[in-house]
């Protein structure tokens, strides 16, 4: 079996052509091509989606995007590696590994992942290293134990009743939670950065490992992969696009009405993601206050902190959320980075800012 691939120039007429609309699983969803054609470091020669056909139907795809490690004058353009799957009637024989081999020839042994399967790494241990591994938390503010349980019909009653009750739990923190923040902190709900976060996101890109700054954030607001139009749900699509709620926030904060910074955070179906900071001074258990206040007036489910600094105050204060999970994530490289812990990694690096 041959390996198609499609170049980042392109990939527009590919997702236009009747071969793409007629395939009943397809290896990129639309907005998800829209956003790789518009990323600013994509290069028209890039070779951006892989896929294998068995008689004209799907078996396998990966795609990968461009991105820059841009910090304090290291400079390096790679790619990240994204949307990997092989059919399951299709799977244990090399395929994944075949596909791997063609893309670390055609970006010059150059890439990253994040989040990789210990399956999928173990096919790919001669070529991948882990280089960061984030610590954080989940906060759960309320939840459903019959959704996470596998249980029998007798225990649906005990399970429904639990339900019952850490929903009141959860009503009853958010009466009981305090309002209050400092009244020297002021803070902006946008629902994209404005200049004033562009230009403090440029100056400081520099000190961030993946160098985030204006060209790059513009890019991802302007060009999300979810959506939470139904008219925009591709079914045909292995991954995720659609969520019945989805949105980006950003928060500039002040004090004395001096402009500190801000940060960004997502919400997906009840779960708050936080993605990026970007501060010239501040008090992290400020920012845990707001967030923890956001999460229990919008009556979310759950949030989800990599950052080391608002993770470690959040550990300290952690009512009112009923119960804390650790979670780890890592990031691997095909190549040496041994500086990377030198440099601030966000928590929305990789793929996981679009998800």
């Amino acid at each position: 079996m041959n390996i198609n691939k499609v170049k980042l120039i392109e990939l527009e007429n590919f997702i236009n052509s009747d071969f793409y609309k007629n395939l009943e699983i397809k290896p990129i969803s639309y907005k998800r091509a829209i956003s790789y054609i518009n990323n600013p470091h994509g290069k028209p020669e890039d070779v951006v989606l892989y896929y294998i056909l068995d008689d004209k139907k799907l078996v396998a795809f990966r795609t990968i995007w461009a991105d820059i490690i841009d910090a304090n004058g290291l400079q390096m353009r790679f790619g990240w590696l994204s949307g990997n799957w092989v059919s399951p009637d299709f799977r244990g024989k090399g395929i994944a590994r075949k596909i791997f081999k063609e893309i670390f020839q055609d970006w010059s042994g150059k890439l990253m992942l994040a989040n990789y399967s210990p399956e999928g790494l173990k096919s790919n241990k001669n070529y991948l290293e882990q280089i960061y591994n984030y610590q954080g938390i989940r906060l759960y503010f309320k939840f459903s134990i019959r959704k996470r349980l596998v249980s029998s019909k007798f225990l649906k009653l005990f399970l429904y009743i639990s339900d019952i009750l850490i929903y009141f739990i959860s009503g009853l923190f958010k009466i009981i939670y305090p309002q209050r923040i400092s009244k020297k902190y002021n803070f902006q709900v946008l629902s994209e950065p404005d200049e004033d976060c562009l230009q403090m996101a440029e100056s400081y890109k520099h000190e961030f490992v993946f160098g985030r700054g204006r060209k790059e954030l513009e890019w991802i607001f302007s060009y999300p992969w979810v959506t939470d139009k139904e008219e925009d749900y591709d079914l045909k699509y292995i991954f995720s696009t659609y969520a019945e709620e989805f949105y980006y926030k950003v928060v500039k904060v002040s004090k004395e009405d001096r402009f500190l910074g801000f940060f960004i955070f997502s919400v997906r179906d009840g779960h708050l993601k936080t993605l990026y900071f970007c501060f010239s001074g501040i008090e992290y258990k400020v920012i845990a206050k707001w967030l923890k206040r956001y999460v229990v007036n919008e009556n979310l489910a759950m949030m989800t902190v990599y950052n080391k600094k608002l993770t470690k105050v959040i550990k300290l204060m952690p009512f009112p959320f009923l119960f804390i999970r650790k979670l780890e994530a890592k990031i691997y490289s095909t190549f040496e980075f041994t500086q990377i812990d030198s440099y601030i990694v966000q928590d929305g690096d990789g793929d996981y800012f679009f998800t």
